[in-house]
C-alpha cells in the first residue's frame, strides 16, 4: 500500500458505516453471481430489435390516421383540431418510449462491457442497491477541507482486489460536499492545478481555474469521479474534471453534483 496513505484518514474522527456496507454488501462473491446472473436474464428477455419494430409500425398507423384525418370534410375544425392533437400525443409517447429503449439497449450493453473486461458492476442511480450506496457516500463524504491528495498516491490506496462499483446518475447527479473532494487528476495542488505552461486555450492551468471561477454561469457537474471509502468509514473523492472542481473551490461553493461515480474501498493491511 502507498507509503502516505495514512494522510487520507482522519483518524480521530470516526464516520458512519453506511457507505462501506453498501459496498462490501455489493461486491460480495454472491452478489457478483447474482448481477452477473440478471445481465443473463435482463438480455434474454429484451428484444430490442422487435421493440422497435412494433414501435415504428404503430407510428405509420398513427400517421395514417392524421393524414385521414386532415382529408376528413365531414369533421368541424375544433373536433378535428382535437382528433389531431390525440393522434400527435400517442405519437410523441411513442418518440420518447423509442429513446427510452434505446437508452436502456446502450446501459445494457455498458454494463455488460464493464463486467466482462474490467470486472466492474455498472448501476443507475434509480436501482435500490445504488440508492443505498449513495445514500452512504453522501452521508459519510468528507465534510472539511484538507490537504490537496496527489493522483498517485489516491489511486495507489485502491483495493484492487474487490470489483468497482460504478453508479451511473446522468439524469438525476449525486449530489456531495465540495470538501469531499480531494484530489484531481492531472494535478498538482488546486491552486497551481497542471502546472505553468499546461492549460486550455493558451492560458495555464491556473488561470483557466480562475477563469473558470470568474464566470457568471453556474459550473456544470462533474463527468466522472471515484469515491474511495477509507478505514474510518469516511469517503473522499477524486475528480477527473480538475478544472472545474478547482474554479468551485475557489469560489467558495459549498457542493457539486457528479454524474458517474466510481466506488473503490481502500487497500488494509491484512
Amino acid at each position: 500500500m502507498y507509503e502516505n496513505a495514512p494522510s487520507l484518514v482522519t483518524e480521530t474522527e470516526i464516520y458512519p458505516d453506511l457507505a462501506r456496507l453498501a459496498y462490501e454488501d455489493l461486491t460480495s462473491q454472491e452478489s457478483v453471481s447474482r448481477f452477473e446472473a440478471r445481465m443473463t436474464q435482463e438480455s434474454g428477455s429484451f428484444d430490442f430489435t422487435a421493440e422497435q419494430a412494433t414501435a415504428e409500425e404503430n407510428k405509420e398507423a398513427l400517421m395514417s390516421q392524421m393524414q385521414a384525418l386532415m382529408r376528413n370534410e365531414s369533421l368541424g375544425d375544433d373536433q378535428r383540431e382535437a382528433l389531431f392533437k390525440e393522434l400527435s400525443d400517442k405519437l410523441d409517447n411513442l418518440d420518447l418510449r423509442q429513446e427510452e429503449a434505446y437508452k436502456l439497449k446502450n446501459f445494457m450493453e455498458m454494463r455488460k462491457s464493464i463486467f466482462d473486461t474490467r470486472g466492474g458492476m455498472l448501476f443507475s442511480s434509480s436501482e435500490d442497491e445504488a440508492q443505498h450506496l449513495v445514500n452512504g457516500i453522501v452521508n459519510s463524504a468528507k465534510q472539511e477541507e484538507s490537504k490537496f491528495v496527489p493522483e498517485e498516491a489516491f489511486r495507489a490506496t485502491i483495493d484492487q482486489g474487490r470489483p468497482s462499483v460504478i453508479i451511473d446518475a446522468s439524469s438525476k447527479p449525486i449530489e456531495v460536499p465540495l470538501s469531499s473532494i480531494v484530489s484531481a487528476v492531472g494535478f498538482q495542488s488546486w491552486e497551481d492545478g497542471r502546472g505553468d505552461g499546461i492549460g486550455k486555450d493558451n492560458k495555464s492551468s491556473s488561470e483557466t481555474i480562475k477563469d473558470y471561477a470568474s464566470r457568471p454561469t453556474e459550473i456544470p457537474p462533474i463527468d466522472n469521479a471515484v469515491a474511495l471509502i477509507l478505514p474510518n468509514g469516511e469517503v473522499v473523492i477524486m475528480s477527473e474534471n480538475s478544472h472545474r472542481v478547482a474554479a468551485a473551490k475557489l469560489r467558495g461553493q459549498k457542493t457539486i453534483q457528479i454524474k458517474h461515480l466510481t466506488v473503490r474501498e481502500v487497500e488494509t493491511a491484512a
